[in-house]
């Protein structure tokens, strides 16, 4: 058994880079750089179970993906977390003949299935003075995958 973790990092890096929302391209990370803009996505904690069998070798992933926004002072645009969610949620909970392209690294997808959503968690950004709140909104992913 080989283990899938970055196969399945790098297919969501290449599908989620691909969300526009109100006209404005948002982009993944594995790791959030400094200089992010204020609305992005993360691809975080990726769990691996062996779920194998005597015929095939199979993996029971998680992926979770933190979309992530922010709004100034008491007032703001608390939507745009739930709308990046939601293009994440099209793009990755599909029917099967769009599956993470996971050939490339040996793996392919068998099932995908949103786990959980968690609503938003709002908290004011630290260390700035301009009165900014974060809006989190958590997903993760299960997927079956199997290895070629």
């Amino acid at each position: 058994m080989t283990d899938p973790t970055k196969a399945l990092k790098d297919a969501y890096l290449a599908k989620l880079n691909l969300i526009v929302v109100n006209d404005k391209q948002i982009l993944a990370f594995k790791k959030v750089p400094p200089t992010a803009h204020k609305n992005y996505i993360m691809i975080g904690l990726v769990t691996v179970v062996d779920d194998q069998d005597k015929d095939s070798f199979q993996s029971n992933c998680t992926v979770t993906v933190k979309c992530m926004s922010q709004y100034h002072g008491g007032h703001g645009e608390t939507d745009q977390a739930d709308d990046i969610a939601n293009k994440v949620m099209e793009l990755i909970n599909t029917k099967a003949g769009s599956y993470l392209d996971l050939t490339a690294d040996g793996f392919f997808i068998i099932t995908t299935e949103l786990d959980q959503s968690m609503d938003k968690i709002e908290t004011p950004v630290k260390g700035n003075k301009k009165s900014e709140t974060e809006v989190v909104r958590i997903l993760r992913f299960r997927h079956i995958v199997g290895e070629s």
